[in-house]
């Protein structure tokens, strides 16, 4: 399936993508071994990439800082890749992909890395439960703005449909894990 996506795509926003994503995760995998974990697992999913790996020698602080090297490394990879545009004007496309990946990557929803960073700097502040409850309601507010949001450029641009994807895509994973509170 990949492979066809990647051979129909003339414009070149697949790649763009998937190297975006896989310099997003390798902050991540950095993340991890340096923090003396072991990656256990890897699965690709609709909405990205998920590395699994043995978090209890990890304390909070360190989830929140391998949550942090996967958009960190994006935006890093972002602004050089601009920078390289001088030269190959098609890495702006690049760029651009990944610098708008790492900032979602950074939402305090739920499965972004800034709900991860949230759930940890709160779980280490007061405890694991207080976290999860207020990132479900932090994905719940997020997922809505992302809803007004995407609807108002789906209207003013008459096509862009994005953001408002975005928008049901968390609210959806909101209504799936608020069961539990």
């Amino acid at each position: 399936m990949l492979s066809l996506v990647y051979f129909l795509d003339d414009s070149g926003m697949f790649t763009a993508l998937a190297l975006s994503a896989a310099v997003h995760e390798l902050g991540h995998f950095i993340g991890i071994v340096a923090m003396g974990s072991k990656v256990t697992g890897l699965r690709l999913e609709l909405t990205g990439a998920v590395i699994n790996y043995n978090n209890t020698k990890v304390s909070y602080l360190g989830d929140a800082v391998v949550a942090l090297l996967g958009p960190l490394f994006g935006l890093i990879f972002a602004f050089l890749t601009a920078a390289a545009s001088a030269y190959y004007e098609k890495l702006l496309l690049i760029s651009g992909m990944s610098f708008c990946l790492s900032l979602l990557n950074l939402l305090p929803a739920r499965n972004l890395d800034g709900g991860k960073i949230l759930v940890s700097l709160l779980s280490r502040l007061k405890s694991e439960d207080f976290a999860e409850r207020i990132v479900i309601v932090s994905s719940c507010l997020t997922g809505f703005a992302m809803l007004v949001l995407g609807t108002y450029i789906l209207i003013v641009t008459r096509g862009n449909f994005t953001f408002l994807l975005v928008g049901i895509w968390l609210l959806l994973d909101f209504a799936r894990t608020s069961r539990n509170l």
